[in-house]
């Protein structure tokens, strides 16, 4: 009868420990649980920040690519511009140098430079004057200055000089005209560029 009774104490001390143990795992599964569930949140925020910056950093990259994309279109576009523009400005003043070169070998070519010296008597007919031109224009120019200005006006050969026309100059009066034809081609072929969208930045 003593066993009975220690068995049954024995019996209501183990089920005790066992609510005990029972409401202890309660708990910590409980807490465990919530753990679980913050941890949950946490590596969820953690992912959606980390897709969101992978989102960012793959619309930076695409905008890159795309601003690249652009910049080498313009590239390409702007090379064709130049070899375009030099093409034709190649081809354009090629016609004209040549057509420069017939200019200088007619009579006509003398006649006008003759007159355009007439034109600037009046401010250069000084001993102190001196008319530049192209080698092959020396002698023909001696003959017309001769024939033009009064005073004995020096003739000088300049290297230079391609095409043809003349510089007049004056130290004494401080006085230059730039008449060349090879001044007035630079100036066309500045106003060439400059023109219609052909100088290209």
């Amino acid at each position: 009868m003593i066993t009975t009774v220690n068995d049954e104490k024995i019996k209501n001390i183990k089920k005790i420990v066992d609510d005990i143990a029972s409401r202890k795992a309660e708990k910590l599964i409980l807490e465990a649980q919530r753990l679980a569930g913050s941890e949950i949140k946490k590596q969820k925020k953690l992912l959606e920040s980390e897709i969101n910056l992978k989102l960012k950093q793959a619309e930076a990259e695409a905008e890159k690519t795309k601003k690249q994309e652009v910049l080498e279109c313009e590239a390409i576009k702007k090379k064709n511009l130049i070899a375009q523009r030099d093409s034709v400005a190649q081809r354009t003043f090629a016609e004209l140098e040549l057509k420069l070169e017939e200019y200088v070998s007619s009579p006509e070519y003398i006649k006008n430079e003759k007159e355009k010296l007439a034109s600037l008597k009046s401010m250069f007919a000084d001993k102190d004057t001196i008319v530049f031109v192209k080698n092959a224009d020396v002698d023909k120019f001696k003959k017309i200055v001769e024939e033009v200005f009064e005073v004995k006006v020096q003739v000088k050969a300049d290297d230079k000089i391609r095409f043809g026309g003349f510089v007049l100059k004056n130290e004494n009066k401080k006085l230059s005209v730039d008449l060349l034809l090879d001044t007035a081609l630079e100036e066309e072929k500045k106003q060439f560029f400059s023109f219609a969208g052909l100088a290209i930045v």
